[in-house]
C-alpha cells in the first residue's frame, strides 16, 4: 500500500511590530502558541501555510484576515464536495480545487499578480481530513482567544462536512 501524500496545514496570528524604514515589522505567531486574548478586534489577521508533498501552495506572505479566509476556505471545501470543484479567490491569489479522477484531487495555487502557479496532487480523503482537522482547531482556538465572531456555525459546518466525506 502506498502511504498517503503529507498534507500539512498550519494557521498563524499576525503581531504587528515596530516601524522601521517605513515598514512595519511583521511576526506570524503560530495560532496555539498565541496568547493575548481578541476580544474586540474587527480584523484577525494572519496567514496560512499548507504543504502537500513537501511543496508549500499556501505561505505566510499571503496573509489576510484569517478568520475571513478561514470561512471561505470552508465554502470553498464544500462546493468541492457538491461539485468536484471549487475556486476561492481571496487578496490576488486563486486556490484551485478540482477532482482529476477518482479519489485523487489537484490542488493549485495561482497568483496572478506574481505570475506563478503552484500545484500538486493528492488523495481526495487525506486532503480534507486534514483541512477539517485544522480548520477545526482554528475555530476551537479562536474561541478559546475569546474573539468576537461566534464560530460555532464554521464548527457545525465543518462537522457536517466531515460525516460527508469522511463516514
Amino acid at each position: 500500500m502506498i502511504p498517503p501524500t503529507p498534507v500539512e496545514v498550519r494557521s498563524f496570528l499576525m503581531q504587528k511590530g515596530k516601524v522601521r524604514k517605513g515598514k512595519r515589522d511583521l511576526a506570524f505567531i503560530p495560532i496555539e502558541d498565541w496568547s493575548s486574548p481578541l476580544r474586540g478586534q474587527i480584523y484577525i489577521e494572519g496567514s496560512m501555510e499548507l504543504t502537500i508533498g513537501g511543496k508549500p501552495l499556501l505561505t505566510r506572505d499571503m496573509w489576510d484576515d484569517i478568520d475571513f479566509m478561514w470561512g471561505l476556505l470552508v465554502n470553498t471545501l464544500e462546493e468541492l464536495a457538491a461539485q468536484g470543484s471549487s475556486t476561492l479567490r481571496l487578496s490576488g491569489m486563486r486556490l484551485v480545487l478540482k477532482r482529476v479522477r477518482q479519489d485523487t484531487l489537484s490542488v493549485a495555487v495561482e497568483t496572478p499578480i506574481r505570475g506563478g502557479r503552484t500545484a500538486a496532487g493528492v488523495e481526495e480523503r487525506n486532503f480534507y481530513a486534514h483541512m477539517i482537522s485544522a480548520g477545526e482547531h482554528f475555530f476551537r482556538r479562536l474561541e478559546d482567544l475569546q474573539a468576537d465572531g461566534g464560530f460555532q456555525q464554521d464548527l457545525r459546518r465543518l462537522e457536517a462536512l466531515r460525516a460527508r466525506v469522511l463516514n
